[in-house]
């Protein structure tokens, strides 16, 4: 898969790095058509920011998976919200493409790039059996989004290692035969990718109280949502902005109503 870059926006590594959060969602741009960008200043001149006292900007590099959904961006989905609807930046011609709400993939790594040019890495993603590399906080591998496997008859949570294996994960109470325990109750292993029953992922669209939203993770008490409406639909009704046109928002789950599933599944052989 092409590899990508997205900007991020302080919300979005504050919930990567000190909550564990690994939600993946809106505009990115593919990281060949960024290398010229060797500053900060660069960087938010692309996107059709002006800023001379900008210190630093950060950005996520990472190589999509097969079943992740990157798209021309389409009516009502948060790449076109946040302004990109034409399918390009701002500024020039670099194409832009909406990104399915999905896991941060595995090996992803966050980079802090300065004003004078030179370049940090702040975070790197160990998949859902590790988590963020490095920071004290773990968030369990919950979300209904992100590749998942059936494999040995159980079915599994999903990261691509490489082309032909994946690193299946499971939450369990108890200890699960060939598996190493990578935190509490977490448990990983790898196989080759042919040896899975299945590999595949979902997508749930959802209402709101009538707004359109997607539906990234659910209890009996409470739904976590992406919404999909505008910036002044999304501050009346107090969403988390992670991003221009990334609004999050935790509600009642009996509030949450025709949800529909659409199902991406890699083909055998």
């Amino acid at each position: 898969m092409t590899p990508l870059q997205k900007l991020l926006f302080p919300p979005t590594v504050r919930a990567y790095l000190e909550k564990g959060a690994s939600l993946l969602a809106g505009p990115v741009v593919r990281l060949g058509d960024a290398t010229s960008w060797r500053t900060a200043g660069d960087v938010l001149r692309a996107y059709g920011v002006e800023d001379r006292d900008v210190r630093s900007v950060d950005v996520l590099r990472c190589a999509p998976s097969p079943l992740d959904r990157v798209a021309i961006p389409q009516a009502g989905d948060p790449t076109t919200v946040a302004g990109y609807g034409a399918g390009y930046l701002r500024a020039g011609m670099t194409p832009v493409w909406d990104i399915a709400a999905t896991e941060v993939p595995r090996d992803a790594e966050i980079w802090r790039i300065f004003a004078d040019g030179h370049q940090e890495l702040i975070g790197a993603y160990g998949g859902p059996a590790i988590g963020w590399r490095g920071s004290s906080v773990f968030a369990p591998p919950t979300s209904l989004v992100g590749p998942r496997a059936v494999w040995g008859g159980r079915e599994w949570r999903a990261a691509w290692i490489d082309d032909s294996r994946v690193e299946l994960v499971a939450l369990s109470e108890v200890p699960l035969e060939g598996c190493e325990e990578t935190r509490p109750w977490v448990f990983r292993r790898v196989v080759d990718a042919a040896s899975c029953d299945r590999i595949f992922a979902f997508e749930f669209s959802a209402q709101w109280r009538g707004l359109p939203c997607v539906l990234l993770q659910s209890n009996t008490a409470e739904a976590a949502v992406l919404l999909r409406v505008d910036p002044e639909e999304a501050a009346q009704v107090g969403a988390t902005v992670l991003e221009p046109g990334v609004f999050w928002h935790l509600v009642p789950s009996d509030e949450v109503s025709d949800i529909q599933a659409i199902q991406r599944e890699l083909p055998r052989g």
